[in-house]
C-alpha cells in the first residue's frame, strides 16, 4: 500500500520543520519535483480527508506512530494557501486539574496551620 510520503515522491512541495509562537514564526524546507500527482481523493491511505470550498474541518482519534497533514488541492495541482488551525481533546484533564487543585490548596492549609502553630509557641 502506498504512503503519503510516497505519493509526494517527485511532487514539489513544502514541509512545516519548526513551529516558533513568540514571536511568530514558521520555518520551511521546499523540496523540488515536476510530477504530478493523482488526485488525493482516490488515494487509500488518508485517515481521513475533507473537500470543498471554504471552511473544511478534518477530527480524529490519534494513534500511535508518525502522522502528516497534508494540504492540496483536489486536483493534485500547484498553487495552495491555507491559513491551519489545530487542537487536542485531552480526556480526564478536567479530573487531573481538579485533583492538582484540591493537592495545592492541601498544601497551603497544612503550611498555614504550621505557621499558626509555630506563632502560638
Amino acid at each position: 500500500m502506498p504512503t503519503s510520503t510516497g505519493y509526494l515522491a517527485g511532487v514539489a512541495h513544502s514541509t512545516i520543520e519548526d513551529v516558533n509562537y513568540g514571536p511568530f514564526d514558521v520555518s520551511y524546507s521546499t523540496q523540488p519535483g515536476s510530477a504530478t500527482p493523482a488526485r488525493p481523493a482516490s488515494q487509500p491511505f488518508w485517515v481521513t480527508s475533507s473537500t470543498g470550498t471554504g471552511r473544511q474541518t478534518v477530527s480524529w482519534k490519534v494513534r500511535n506512530g508518525s502522522w502528516r497533514i497534508v494540504v492540496m488541492n483536489a486536483d493534485g495541482s500547484p498553487g495552495v494557501e491555507t491559513e491551519a488551525k489545530v487542537g487536542a481533546t485531552v480526556h480526564g484533564a478536567l479530573a487531573v486539574v481538579i485533583v492538582a487543585l484540591a493537592l495545592g490548596l492541601a498544601l497551603v492549609a497544612g503550611a498555614a496551620a504550621l505557621v499558626v502553630r509555630r506563632r502560638s509557641s
